[in-house]
């Protein structure tokens, strides 16, 4: 939106700057018309979360992008071969043994 587009945003009892932002942003939408029900459904459940919730949603949000990840290296270790395997095990297991060796110093 352009800078004159956008609402101005008038604070309620007990509101977050940011969940006012949020909450002008869906009257804007409402206003224009525009046919975005998920879009208003992630905005209304954004607003009625408290700071708890939002960070246990967050952490959720990172385990499953972590795991997406974690399955592509095991598909891609699926294409390997048993030598090339072998390798990124012991560059995993070698990078392992480092850290083990250096966090002792670091724990000081």
């Amino acid at each position: 939106m352009a800078p004159r587009d956008e609402p101005q945003t008038v604070h309620e009892v007990g509101e977050s700057s940011h969940q006012a932002e949020l909450r002008a942003q869906l009257q804007q939408v409402n206003l224009m018309g525009t046919d975005a029900q998920t879009w208003k459904a992630t905005i209304e459940e954004r607003l009625s979360r408290t700071w708890r919730q939002a960070l246990v949603a967050a952490c959720w949000q990172q385990v499953a992008v972590w795991r997406e990840r974690l399955q592509g290296w095991i598909w891609m270790l699926g294409t390997l071969s048993t030598e090339a395997r072998l390798l990124c095990l012991a560059i995993v297991l070698a990078t392992i043994a480092i850290i083990l060796a250096c966090l002792p110093y670091f724990l000081r």
